[in-house]
């Protein structure tokens, strides 16, 4: 099997996977079931604050985390759709990182109150940087 293929077959597998993820989420708020939170407690800290919510039920894990499993799904998607090779690819995860790193400084400084739309960009970004980092490492062989 060709190694682009495989990695784009790879790609498409791990973008439906963080769909179904997502999808699941929203279940779980939509449906308000407590044992989705409980399974979900291990990956994200789930302040309620921090949450976004689906008909006034929070969702099993922060903005932030949802970002990140939004980038992913994203990233993954569009390797598997199209492919693509980022030179800085380490710059790229290594900037997402800084980001993130830097919210997260800040608001534990008392700098300023961060905001759910902030974290969920902030995640985002570092949620797609992820498989562009990933794939353009992978070999094609």
């Amino acid at each position: 099997m060709d190694g682009r293929f495989r990695n784009r077959r790879i790609a498409g597998i791990g973008a439906l996977i963080w769909v179904t993820l997502i999808a699941a989420l929203a279940l779980i708020a939509w449906k308000n079931w407590d044992w989705g939170h409980s399974l979900l407690a291990p990956m994200c800290h789930q302040k309620s604050e921090r949450c976004l919510a689906i008909g006034g039920t929070a969702l099993a894990v922060c903005a932030r985390c949802v970002g990140i499993y939004a980038g992913l799904a994203f990233g993954c998607g569009v390797y598997w759709a199209r492919g693509f090779r980022v030179r800085r690819a380490g710059s790229v995860l290594g900037g997402a990182l800084v980001l993130n790193a830097g919210d997260f400084l800040l608001e534990w400084s008392g700098g300023y109150e961060g905001f759910l739309w902030i974290r969920l960009g902030l995640g985002l970004i570092l949620g797609v940087a992820i498989p562009v980092f990933v794939f353009s490492r992978l070999g094609d062989g």
